[in-house]
C-alpha cells in the first residue's frame, strides 16, 4: 500500500508534513488534527472546496496528482499557536 503526503498550513502560519495510508478518510484527518494539533473546530480548504463536516470521504479520491495533497486549515480559534512539541 502506497502513502499519501499531505501538507498541512494552519492559519497560513504553520506548515507540516504528514503521511497517511491510501485508505485514510477525512474523518481521519479530524481526528489527526484533534490529537496531534490539539485543533477542535476548524474548516479545510483543499482550492475552491471548502471541508467544515468531515466523512469518511477518502483522501486518495482528492489527491491530483503524485499522491499528495495541499490542505489549508482555518482554525476557530484565532489565537491558535502550534506547540513545539509536535513532530
Amino acid at each position: 500500500m502506497d502513502d499519501i503526503y499531505i501538507i498541512l498550513i494552519i492559519n497560513d502560519r504553520y506548515v507540516r508534513w504528514e503521511i497517511v495510508n491510501e485508505e485514510a478518510c477525512f474523518i481521519d484527518i479530524e481526528n489527526m488534527l484533534k490529537t496531534k494539533y490539539k485543533i477542535e473546530k476548524c474548516i479545510i480548504e483543499m482550492g475552491e472546496l471548502l471541508i467544515n463536516i468531515f466523512l469518511n470521504d477518502r483522501v486518495l479520491d482528492f489527491c491530483k496528482k503524485n499522491k499528495e495533497l495541499t490542505l489549508r486549515v482555518t482554525t476557530k480559534d484565532k489565537t491558535y499557536k502550534l506547540s513545539k512539541d509536535i513532530k
